[in-house]
């Protein structure tokens, strides 16, 4: 029978997860934790470490491999977008496909209430609805990634480390006798690369990758031929480099058309964007994504994103067109597009 203390904490082995379940265990909570195994191959040593922290502070601990299902719902469908001349980031996929949503189904199986994980971030209610809201240390906030985050999962979700900094989750590791565990290195960018270079990771899935990375022409906006690119899976929206000109213009990725093999080069001021589209909308409250309110928009995890208001107009059940009253740089189709009221995270999508 589930029991109303009973929380299923996702560990991954590192200092955010570990310190989370010394929270929960301060607050009372009967914490089991469990760690997927979630890619085939590379180091998955986190595991191990997982294992043994959770045997340390005496919870109950499961692995689950999930390797086939995040291969086939996330490392796939990254490949295919890079592939196709977009931007992916599989964080803002990961998040509800596979950890919340998996966590939900595993926290039932083993008869816990709520689920739990290391996340900076904050969860309020808010006119009868539950929302994230941005973590207090400015540095680790992912509300950004999580904007997909449904009433189902919010409902039933803990997050300790919203209201404690970085550093505070550090030392009170240190304060607990676990100096090894606060000093560990972060894990940063795409876990699945592992340290890797996107291109390289492609390069080793992709079996026909030579026949997918020819070089093609580089235009301008008006379309006449400036340069010679090296296979548009090694470009981004916004990169300069190996953008090669004829003229030796400094110019800037602006568009990718893989369908035609084609780069699209401009200056860096013409990469200015006032007004862009999203699909893949979500929302808690669609009606709150009006015209006539004001939110914060934000394009990326941190930095370089457009200052002031944004207004959101709805084009249908999953599309919205947002103007900005200040500029955002390098768009770039497949981006995730997070919308703000203040601390609150309304909603998101992804850009077209």
């Amino acid at each position: 029978m589930t029991t109303d203390k009973s929380v299923l904490l996702g560990m991954s082995g590192g200092t955010d997860s570990f310190v989370t379940a010394l929270l929960l265990k301060d607050r009372g909570y009967n914490v089991k934790g469990v760690t997927f195994k979630m890619w085939r191959d590379g180091d998955n040593s986190h595991i191990t470490q997982a294992e043994d922290l959770a045997a340390g502070i005496g919870i109950e601990h499961k692995v689950i491999d999930i390797s086939d299902h995040f291969d086939d719902t996330i490392v796939s469908p990254f490949i295919d977008q890079y592939l196709s001349g977009r931007t992916p980031n599989p964080c803002a996929y990961c998040n509800p496909l596979i950890k919340w949503d998996l966590m939900l189904s595993v926290a039932n199986d083993m008869e816990c209430r709520y689920v739990s994980t290391g996340h900076y971030i904050r969860i309020k209610e808010f006119n009868g609805l539950r929302y994230i809201y941005k973590g207090v240390d400015p540095v680790k906030d992912q509300s950004y990634f999580l904007w997909r985050l449904n009433q189902e999962v919010l409902n039933r979700a803990i997050t300790p480390l919203g209201d404690y900094t970085k550093e505070e989750v550090r030392g009170i590791a240190r304060e607990r006798g676990y100096s090894e565990v606060a000093g560990k290195k972060e894990s940063m960018g795409i876990c699945f690369l592992q340290g890797r270079n996107y291109r390289d990771y492609i390069e080793a899935r992709v079996t026909d990758f030579a026949n997918r990375a020819v070089k093609g022409d580089v235009v301008d906006e008006s379309g006449d031929i400036i340069g010679e690119h090296n296979g548009i899976v090694n470009y981004t929206v916004g990169q300069k480099r190996d953008v090669n000109c004829f003229d030796g213009r400094s110019r800037y990725v602006k568009k990718i058309d893989s369908e035609n093999n084609i780069i699209v080069a401009a200056g860096k001021q013409d990469l200015n964007c006032m007004e862009f589209v999203v699909d893949d909308l979500y929302a808690a409250n669609r009606e709150e994504l009006s015209e006539f309110n004001a939110f914060t928009t934000m394009v990326r995890g941190l930095g370089l994103n457009p200052e002031g208001d944004s207004f959101v107009t709805l084009m249908g059940d999953d599309r919205a067109n947002v103007r900005l009253t200040n500029p955002a740089w390098a768009m770039a189709p497949g981006q995730p597009v997070a919308f703000y009221d203040g601390e609150r995270l309304v909603g998101g999508g992804v850009a077209v």
